[in-house]
């Protein structure tokens, strides 16, 4: 694992022991104990991998949470120790032997020693506390390490130089700035050791200036006789080894637990998030899920099932099943070999609602107290079932369309040869001319067979219905023509109908042209026949355009001045088999709502009583290019 610290990134392995390069000493001295509640703050890094942050990357108030708990640990560590000296020192005589016993000496400097280091660590709690969330947190551990080596120096030089029993305290600095500041600053706060211990080893070999230190420092001249040069620099070399190995020792270990808490770390991260994921599945699916332990009571619902018996979490805590769903325990009882169930019941949800529900009960696997719990998932399928029905039915209405539409055909062959009959019963073929009784006769039979004809037609347009022959069309052009065919037709010869054309063109859009003009045939017929007694009665065929925010259409609008349609009609006014006048077939408005819908197109009515009404169909508007394609051709 890689322990990235610093702008570099720099791997910091196990066996690693080169120095990172880094711009400010201070990026390499953040240490992130492990831990996950208020000692640890990871980042995501581009990969998607957690490490350690650079200074930057984290707020004052994280560089708080990670450093002051070490802060304070040392902190007391460091007056535990210097109490011990003190204690020490405490129990030794007052005068001074004539052996110059180094233990003996100079009790009132190690006194004053020891009120800095109290005065200083009284200091650091008081920092810590008044400025939580600083950023000045590697400035104080600086601070005390420099003055654990001051204490260290003054200590050694009061004890017994080179040969005191308490140069240790070199090397608890040491250890101290490796837990704070890991190997860059253990490194550097041994080779400052060396120096500081390098100071008394100069101080014992050279006899003027132990002279001027004893006098200005209250060491006294007898405190220790100068040691031959050779011995003292053989205890120089050997502390410095010391304290380099100690730095690389701790800094090791410190920097492995530190790995070993950011791999623990990063574990829960992913297991938090995979719960989280875990949660979010559980809550977004659309099926209701419910825990139900050994005893019958519920431990767990997702949203769904909540949902489904509308109500919420705690108040369905620890209470039976059966309360909620009492028709469970008759499917509960049907378990297979592996205890699964499966089955579809309808169920009395909470006492109320009559649903239709299906439910898949199995053990809770993956328990490791040896509890018999169950998980069940239930699905509301009523809609489904009715939807279904009404497929089912809907298939069933198709299959009894296509049988009608069979019969409708084969009544229309009998039905001509009956229309033909008539027409020769009534000329005087056969038995000379018909009297005026079987004339009028003949005349029913006709009229009827041609209108049963006709219904028989438009059934079966709209029972069998052709899918459109689309092709680039003029819609102004083919509007003219249709209305030009129109009033050829003998049902519009003796109507005084004023038709007004209005749009403008060319006016391209995609569809069939016979139709199209079917379409024109019925609606035009439909505003003429609604027409009645209305006084100067008008049909206007207009022509334009409409934007909305997603689409461009072309509209085609035929309206009239007749009555109009009353608004209780409107709404079925396109469905089979539903008419307005006596007589109608109701066929010629659904097989228009049919031939739009198989174009792509809508159909609307606009319409008051008493002011006319307005069929307008909307066509997908065509591109420019394509509109001056049609017209150049």
């Amino acid at each position: 694992m890689e322990n990235n610290v610093g702008e570099n990134n720099v791997p910091m392995n196990a066996d690693s022991s080169e120095i990172k390069s880094s711009n400010s000493l201070e990026k390499d001295e953040l240490s992130l104990p492990p831990g996950r509640d208020e000692t640890t703050v990871l980042v995501q890094d581009n990969e998607g991998s957690s490490r350690t942050p650079n200074l930057e990357e984290i707020t004052a108030e994280e560089m708080s949470s990670v450093l002051d708990p070490k802060i304070r640990l040392v902190t007391l560590l460091r007056v535990l120790l210097v109490s011990v000296v003190v204690a020490l020192t405490l129990m030794l005589p007052d005068q001074h032997s004539e052996d110059g016993s180094p233990l003996a000496r100079s009790t009132s400097a190690v006194y004053l020693l020891a009120m800095v280091v109290y005065c200083a660590s009284a200091l650091y709690l008081w920092v810590l506390v008044r400025y939580h969330g600083s950023r000045s947190r590697i400035g104080l551990i600086w601070t005390q390490i420099g003055i654990d080596l001051v204490f260290s120096l003054g200590l050694t030089l009061h004890t017994g130089g080179t040969e005191s029993i308490f140069s240790f305290f070199f090397s608890l600095a040491v250890i101290n700035s490796a837990i704070l500041l890991y190997r860059r600053g253990s490194l550097v706060v041994a080779c400052l050791s060396t120096v500081f211990f390098g100071i008394v080893a100069f101080i014992e070999t050279n006899p003027s200036i132990h002279e001027m230190v004893a006098t200005n420092w209250l060491i006294p001249t007898n405190l220790y006789q100068h040691a031959a040069t050779r011995t003292t620099i053989q205890n120089l070399g050997m502390h410095a080894i010391a304290f380099f190995a100690i730095a690389f020792l701790a800094s090791y270990l410190s920097e492995q637990l530190r790995a070993a808490g950011e791999t623990l770390q990063a574990q829960k991260s992913t297991i938090l998030n995979l719960e989280d994921l875990l949660n979010s599945i559980i809550s977004s699916i659309p099926i209701g899920v419910i825990v139900v332990e050994g005893s019958g009571s519920i431990s767990f619902m997702n949203n769904e099932a909540l949902g489904i018996c509308g109500t919420d979490l705690p108040d369905v805590l620890g209470k039976p099943v059966a309360n909620l769903f009492p028709d469970l325990r008759h499917i509960r009882a049907n378990r297979d070999k592996a205890g699964r169930v499966a089955n579809e019941i309808t169920s009395q949800v909470m006492g109320r609602e009559i649903r239709l529900l299906r439910w898949t009960i199995t053990p809770l696997k993956g328990t490791h107290d040896g509890s018999n719990d169950e998980l069940l998932i239930f699905e509301d399928i009523t809609s489904l079932v009715a939807l279904q029905r009404e497929m089912q039915e809907s298939r069933q209405l198709v299959r009894v369309g296509k049988l009608a539409a069979g019969v409708a055909h084969e009544i229309r062959n009998p039905l001509g040869a009956i229309s033909g009959c008539a027409q020769l019963l009534k000329s005087d073929q056969y038995g000379g001319t018909p009297s005026p009784e079987q004339d009028r006769l003949m005349n029913i039979i006709m009229r009827e067979t041609d209108q049963l004809n006709t219904w028989i037609g438009e059934f079966l347009a709209y029972a069998r219905p052709k899918p459109p022959d689309l092709e680039d069309i003029d819609l102004l052009q083919a509007v003219r023509d249709s209305i030009a065919v129109l009033k050829t037709d003998p049902a519009f010869d003796s109507a005084n109908i004023n038709f007004e054309i209005k749009g403008f063109g060319p006016v391209g859009i995609r569809a069939d042209k016979v139709q199209l003009r079917q379409c024109l045939w019925n609606l035009v017929k439909n505003s003429y026949q609604a027409l009645g007694e209305t006084k100067n009665p008008k049909v206007i065929l207009s022509i334009d355009q409409l934007s909305t925010a997603t689409a461009s259409y072309i509209t085609l609008s035929i309206t009239d001045n007749g009555p109009g349609i009353p608004l209780s009609d409107q709404a079925s006014i396109f469905e089979p088999f539903v008419s307005l006048r006596k007589g109608g077939t109701g066929l010629g408005l659904a097989i228009v709502h049919r031939i739009v819908e198989q174009h792509g197109a809508q159909i609307r009515l606009h319409s008051e009583p008493g002011s006319g009404a307005t069929f307008e169909i909307l066509f997908p508007a065509q591109s420019k290019q394509e509109i001056e394609k049609m017209a150049s051709s």
